[in-house]
């Protein structure tokens, strides 16, 4: 693949608190990103941290075990929780966003592990079962019981995403080189070949496509909508490292990656998979969240225990800069990270 505007920012490891302001400021970075909350899902402290821009943790609130994926619809934060050690979660955690408070934590499936989340077009809620190898649906104005599963017994089901505005949802699997396509009006799964264990997966807003990756191999994938299920196109790109996570730009324009074994975060033109800036990074990177105007990423790097704020800098649309800002010290693995309102 095409390689344009290698960065290689210096950046220090502080082993302390710093204000996320100015961490922004030091990026470049103090705009609405700024104005928006940095959530954590903590696995050992069965907690969302939630932060403001001036490095103040205004509130903690309890999940149920392994809070392992964040969502966001309205004015509420949803929270997959999946469980640790002999501990299992099995739950779905809603958080009032306005009072930062927990509305209801519930036992959603009997030790199903619940991994990753998404919506469907009639507001229904889909969640990865990844013990059961199946996936749920949850309807509102509750979401406190599965109203009907899938099974995708070709792998252990990890992250989903929803096709565009169709009622199609990609589902990843792991020990697998296949994903499950689900259409959610009839309750049926296919699945498409793919390569092996793509467990990543994300939706490029303002699209029909669905982007894959894996943390075991080197590669990436789009997936484009056909006619049917049976007929997702789909093109593969080869890269030099096994991922940690991936995430879009809210405008679709960029797709940012972050690369265990070359200790980076790539920008990656999904036009065409060229990789359109790196910026190394001083520890394997796993988990990215991208701000509301996507200017600002967040990088967990779990064997320092740090957060890592990246800048993502165009100039009149060609290839993005990215630029290191700081680092937060983080106590605990990080299951996820989110921006919410």
């Amino acid at each position: 693949m095409l390689r344009l505007g290698y960065h290689r920012p210096r950046i220090g490891s502080r082993r302390r608190w710093l204000p996320i302001a100015m961490l922004l400021a030091a990026s470049g970075v103090l705009t609405s990103a700024a104005e928006q909350r940095l959530a954590i899902a903590l696995l050992d402290e069965a907690t969302v941290a939630v932060f403001t821009q001036a490095g103040e943790r205004v509130a903690s609130v309890r999940t149920g075990a392994g809070p392992r994926y964040l969502l966001v619809r309205g004015n509420t934060l949803f929270v997959a929780n999946r469980g640790v050690g002999d501990e299992p979660g099995s739950t779905l955690t809603q958080i009032d966003l306005d009072k930062l408070e927990p509305r209801r934590t519930v036992k959603v499936c009997d030790a199903c592990a619940p991994r990753a989340m998404a919506f469907d077009g009639a507001g229904h809620l889909w969640f990865t079962g990844q013990a059961h190898r199946a996936v749920y649906r949850a309807d509102a104005p509750a979401y406190d019981e599965p109203a009907g599963s899938v099974l995708v017994a070709w792998g252990w089901p990890t992250e989903v995403a929803r096709i565009g505005d169709t009622p199609l949802i990609v589902v990843g699997l792991r020990g697998s080189p296949l994903v499950s396509v689900i259409d959610t009006l009839e309750m049926r799964a296919s699945r498409v070949d793919v390569f092996p264990s793509p467990e990543l997966v994300v939706a490029r807003p303002g699209s029909d496509e669905i982007w894959l990756g894996s943390m075991q191999h080197a590669r990436v994938a789009r997936l484009n909508r056909g006619a049917s299920t049976a007929t997702l196109d789909q093109q593969v790109f080869e890269l030099d490292s096994p991922l940690g996570d991936l995430a879009f730009t809210p405008d679709g324009r960029w797709l940012l990656l972050t690369a265990v074994e070359s200790r980076e975060m790539l920008a990656v033109n999904p036009k065409d998979g060229s990789i359109a800036a790196r910026a190394q990074l001083s520890a394997p990177p796993a988990r990215v969240a991208i701000s509301g105007d996507g200017l600002t990423a967040a990088v967990s790097l779990p064997e320092l225990s740090e957060l890592v704020l990246v800048r993502l800098d165009e100039a009149s649309g060609r290839a993005p800069g990215l630029s290191l800002g700081g680092s937060l010290a983080i106590e605990g693995s990080i299951g996820d990270l989110l921006w919410v309102p």
